[in-house]
């Protein structure tokens, strides 16, 4: 059993028995010893309470804290019943006297029970910010407004009720006395119980009332915290963890809607994610930026187009099964896009066993020609470690021919409405293609066009020896072209 509402429901069976003397004029009069039975009367009934109240949350173990702050409040109004109905019957007392103890046991018992509901929706928001799946939300929308009203209302009607109760009670101790002489000092007296009853009432109101506030300030806090740090997460691209829900006041639907949000921005994230395993992630990020109205519009844009081919694929293909044909494809694939990416192209698309690459001027990468050049003399580099890497697949050895050509492309989304790829198209992509073809004859793993070669740092022109003018297949007029070196 949790040791807060056993040591919460003795405070207020304690402030109860304090009440019930101050308060009713009856229990004044009676003797020590039966006070002694008054207080063991309140105590049990607390404890019958709360066993009552413990076997029934324990079955229910899922209930809102809205729902526990009700439990609490009969189990405090049984409570009163139960010594009230004992007084009743075994001390005689006036039936106004037991009213009024059950005034006070509901008057108490609201502020615990309050306090008691504020704590459980506290360790609710922490039990949800560590599990997103215990989260509990209450039934009904119930605003801090409300809170804040209903609250206000219980502490001004209750605080009247009992002054009330406080004012008759010390009316009638000066009905009792009048027609008699008193003295200064029962003057004094009396004035002195007025005082002490007026203060007990007030102080105990004014600090159920403040613990109330703390514990309610608290768990405001605590829910601002979490709303805090997961939208600092969130501006920082983390959309792993969701804001937690225990109420259904104004942060609940702030905090709610705000899941809804950073649900939506993770499935965005993972659509550009997946988009950028078919076409570059700077080109998924571009694409997805476009307004659906933009999708089909081209622009005219300076780029380097790399074609790359495997050799003797067709033989490959007849020797081997289709699953160790995908699989050689995969392995080689994955070095030559990685390749790309590095050196910031874009895979543009898979042909059968060919790849297409476009380079464009970007911030990192200012000059295209150089960066498909870097990529195609990496991925020759890398043959050898491709290569071993399908021997330990016991998958056959490939080769490769590779073009380039860099001038003016027109880029975008090619097709109708209902589908469409993005890509380039234009003379560019022609020689390219062109080149990748005539590296067979030439006898070449990488064949450039002169633009390529011109937009080449010295370094790199070394790595290239001219091979002069060629008529490249469906080229009318004959081209320069160059050969790597090795």
């Amino acid at each position: 059993m949790d040791k807060m509402p056993v040591f919460l429901y003795f405070v207020g069976s304690t402030l109860l028995l304090i009440y019930g003397i101050e308060v009713c004029p009856h229990l004044e009069t009676l003797h020590s010893n039966t006070n002694w039975v008054l207080m063991a009367t309140i105590y049990g009934a607390a404890t019958v309470s709360l066993l009552g109240r413990y076997t029934y949350l324990r079955k229910r173990p899922n209930l809102s804290a809205h729902q526990r702050l009700k439990v609490d409040i009969i189990a405090w109004l049984g409570l009163g019943l139960l010594v009230a109905k004992f007084n009743l019957f075994v001390h005689d007392i006036p039936l106004e006297s037991g009213i009024r103890i059950l005034v006070g046991s509901f008057a108490i018992g609201t502020l615990i029970s309050t306090l008691l509901s504020l704590m459980y929706e506290g360790q609710c928001i922490r039990r949800a910010a560590e599990n997103p799946n215990a989260t509990l939300q209450a039934d009904q929308y119930f605003s801090m407004t409300k809170k804040f009203a209903y609250f206000s209302t219980f502490c001004l009607g209750q605080f009247a009720l009992i002054m009330l109760m406080l004012i008759y009670h010390d009316l009638a101790i000066l009905r009792d006395h009048v027609g008699e002489t008193i003295g200064n000092s029962h003057h004094s007296d009396l004035f002195t119980s007025i005082l002490v009853e007026s203060i007990f009432v007030l102080g105990v109101l004014l600090a159920g009332s403040l613990s109330i506030a703390l514990a309610y300030s608290k768990n405001v806090s605590l829910v601002y915290g979490y709303i805090h740090q997961t939208l600092e997460r969130v501006e920082k691209g983390d959309y792993s963890k969701e804001i937690p829900i225990a109420s259904s006041d104004e942060f609940g639907q702030i905090s709610s809607h705000t899941n809804l949000m950073i649900s939506g921005l993770r499935d965005r994230e993972r659509i550009k994610n997946i988009f950028g395993k078919y076409v570059s992630p700077n080109l998924a990020k571009e694409i997805l930026s476009q307004h659906e109205d933009q999708l089909l519009e081209g622009r005219s844009v300076k780029a380097a187009v790399l074609f790359a081919d495997l050799r003797n694929f067709t033989t490959i293909s007849e020797k081997h099964s289709a699953k160790e044909v995908v699989q050689m494809l995969n392995i080689y694939f994955d070095h030559f896009v990685a390749s790309i990416h590095k050196n910031g192209g874009g895979l543009d698309k898979f042909i059968g066993d060919a790849v297409m690459a476009v380079f464009t001027e970007t911030k990192e990468h200012p000059n295209p020609s150089l960066a498909a050049v870097t990529t195609a003399l990496e991925v020759r580099k890398e043959m050898k470690n491709i290569n071993d890497h399908l021997a330990s697949h016991n998958l056959p050895q490939v080769d490769n021919g590779i073009g380039i050509d860099y001038g003016e492309v027109i880029s975008g989304n090619i097709g109708s409405h209902e589908r469409m790829e993005y890509t380039v198209i234009g003379d560019t992509v022609n020689t390219a293609a062109r080149l990748e073809s005539q590296t067979k004859s030439e006898s070449a793993s990488i064949l450039i066009s002169k633009a390529v070669f011109e937009n080449l740092n010295d370094d790199l022109r070394k790595e290239f020896t001219v091979k002069g003018l060629r008529a490249l297949k469906g080229k009318e007029d004959q081209i320069q072209i160059f050969q790597n070196a090795s």
